[in-house]
């Protein structure tokens, strides 16, 4: 498992942006956490207490105490295109799909960007998959991931 399966579930699950997390895989390592009182694990509820004491060994504590970050949408440098022109004016709106009066109701409150980036990525995907219409650029985008995603499995 270890210099081989991981390997390949590391590629798969960036291929398909799912975020994996890998045990530590050495016996020796995992009989010692065993041996250790469950007790002694934590410390004034700090979790992975030992984990941390140990890394302040090897890495600077900024890092290992560092506070938590999740992985935000840039949808603001995503919808810095003329969103709102596409989904007033896409196949969605155009096959009746949802009512272009609606629709500028809706974009003209006070949004979260991510709520508009929902309905710009409806009309795509609607678009791409009951039109077959990409734009130019998404054509570009496609083929060079659909390269990548090539070049990554035929070396698995």
């Amino acid at each position: 498992m270890v210099d081989d399966i991981l390997t390949k579930v590391d590629t798969a699950s960036m291929c398909h942006s799912l975020e994996v997390r890998v045990p530590f895989l050495d016996h020796r390592l995992a009989e010692l956490a065993f041996s250790i009182p469950h007790t002694k694990h934590y410390k004034d509820k700090e979790l992975k207490y030992l984990l941390k004491k140990f890394a302040e060994k090897h890495l600077k504590k900024e890092t290992i105490y560092k506070k938590k970050k999740g992985f935000s949408v840039p949808s603001v440098y995503w919808l810095s295109c003329n969103y709102e022109h596409n989904i007033l004016n896409g196949m969605a709106s155009k096959d009746g799909i949802w009512d272009k009066k609606e629709i500028k109701k809706i974009l003209s409150q006070k949004l979260h960007q991510d709520q508009k980036w929902l309905l710009y990525n409806f009309e795509r995907w609607y678009a791409i998959n009951f039109h077959k219409l990409m734009q130019p650029i998404e054509y570009k985008i496609y083929d060079k991931i659909k390269r990548k995603l090539q070049s990554i499995f035929s070396n698995v």
